[in-house]
């Protein structure tokens, strides 16, 4: 489990004479602590649900669960559906933090995929995700969707095996970013230019190039409020990573 808590104090300034000025207010980091947790080990019959519960204290601590040490256990929440793969915390040196990224793999046609809600986003407000590929199956398809509250798809970004470059899907249908393909990673911004229209720019880290803006309509109406990880027939040794996610502003950033 990783969580904060922050609270605000008053502070005063002083001068020479004295005389003191009370006002403002400053965020101090205090670190969670659990006092209840399940046990080391648990065994369950496979198919049944298993419930983990924690008791945490601090002001809205978040935890996430790692799966045999090796699922995207991070602060906040993700969804997951294995389909015909799997996930993992895995190395992309491209775009690892600290020789880590979070990775998946599918070798089928039930797509493997990781969902994550965050503050619906407005005008002028970013999405970023640095994302890192291998070979992809002819047919096979990996990428992100950024999605309303509803779960529909507002703009897609992905490679699909078979093709050359990476692509960008709007309610115009898809755009050819002219982005080669590579496995040395990207790093996507996506900016919120209206409450209907998007500018996606691609910088690709091997020919250090920035590609874009594209512009284009959202395909369904509403705020853009979960991101979307998914990979689709993308062969069994092809793993797929993402790391270095911004939602909102610029400056808070979730990572392994």
């Amino acid at each position: 489990m990783s969580a904060i808590t922050t609270s605000d104090v008053t502070f005063s300034a002083g001068d020479k004479s004295g005389s003191t000025t009370a006002g403002g207010s400053q965020t101090i980091l205090v670190a969670a602590s659990i006092s209840a947790q399940p046990a080391a080990t648990y065994s369950g019959c496979a198919g049944s649900a298993v419930n983990l519960t924690v008791t945490a204290a601090g002001t809205s601590p978040s935890y996430a669960w790692r799966k045999r040490g090796a699922g995207w256990g991070t602060s906040g929440s993700w969804s997951y559906t294995a389909g015909n793969g799997g996930t993992f915390v895995g190395s992309s040196s491209e775009i690892d933090t600290s020789s880590k990224a979070w990775a998946m793999w599918n070798d089928g046609a039930t797509a493997t995929e990781m969902k994550r809600d965050f503050a619906a986003l407005t005008t002028n407000d970013i999405f970023q995700i640095e994302m890192d590929n291998g070979s992809i199956n002819s047919g096979g398809i990996v990428g992100f969707s950024l999605r309303n509250s509803s779960d529909q798809n507002m703009v897609e970004f992905y490679f699909q095996g078979g093709e050359s470059t990476y692509n960008i899907n709007g309610s115009g249908g898809e755009t050819d970013t002219g982005a080669g393909w590579t496995d040395a990673g990207l790093r996507i911004t996506v900016t919120i230019t209206s409450a209907t229209t998007y500018s996606v720019s691609v910088y690709r880290f091997a020919n250090t190039t920035t590609y874009g803006p594209f512009t284009g309509s959202f395909i369904n109406s509403g705020s853009i409020s979960r991101i979307r990880l998914f990979a689709q027939g993308s062969g069994g040794g092809a793993n797929q990573f993402f790391n270095s996610m911004k939602a909102g502003g610029t400056s808070s950033t979730a990572a392994l």
